[in-house]
């Protein structure tokens, strides 16, 4: 998620065509200067795909791109972490905070200790997937990322985070550049009609349910 430390997930700025965008670094920015072994594949809980770096962007922080093409669907990472509930995700606050992925409405994965926000700091983490309005990858169950259409090789992996999140304290501007960018990343973007339709069979399974249960006429959400 977007972060002091990952400020892409921000500002990340969209060059590609066709409506969806070659995120920053994707046209060559610099590589991190991180050890090989867990500059991709196994770290301590997650797993990103062989195929899968973690790069500096050179300018907008972390980014995860393709070193190899990905076919639709085809998995991409699998993100681990301290399963926390919102309370308690509250109290480590922070960067644990900062980073955590939503995998229910009241649940969340994060890095808890400060040896794994060691490593996260480090951008050795693996996991560094920023926003985009226009992404090339989604979420197939609560943990897997996978894609949604064909990645090439170069180009940055995202995800819009209205497809994992719900919750206020995600909200940031958004500047990602593609061109339906909807200026801010809210908790509520889920309801969008448009996004409902476009990020369909790859949302978090709690929102897919909350979209079936607002589009059923429960007027609870």
């Amino acid at each position: 998620m977007c972060n002091s430390v990952n400020p892409s997930a921000c500002l990340c700025p969209a060059i590609g065509g066709g409506g969806i965008e070659q995120a920053c670094g994707s046209t060559g920015y610099g590589r991190a200067n991180v050890k090989p072994d867990l500059h991709r594949g196994h770290h301590k809980l997650s797993w990103i795909s062989p195929k899968a770096e973690t790069r500096d962007t050179g300018k907008y922080g972390y980014g995860v791109f393709a070193i190899e093409s990905f076919a639709k669907d085809e998995r991409i990472a699998l993100l681990g972490g301290h399963i926390l509930t919102l309370k308690e995700l509250m109290t480590l606050g922070g960067k644990s905070q900062e980073m955590a992925y939503q995998i229910g409405d009241d649940l969340f994965s994060a890095y808890a200790t400060e040896e794994e926000l060691k490593i996260w700091r480090s951008g050795l983490a693996g996991d560094y997937f920023n926003h985009s309005c226009a992404p090339n990858a989604g979420f197939r169950g609560m943990i897997e990322v996978v894609a949604m259409r064909e990645i090439e090789a170069g180009e940055q992996i995202t995800f819009d985070y209205a497809t994992c999140s719900t919750q206020s304290f995600d909200d940031m501007d958004c500047q990602c550049g593609a061109a339906n960018c909807r200026g801010r990343f809210t908790g509520e973007d889920w309801k969008l009609p448009e996004l409902q339709q476009w990020y369909r069979g790859y949302f978090q399974p709690f929102i897919k349910g909350k979209i079936e249960q607002l589009l059923s006429g429960d007027s609870s959400e």
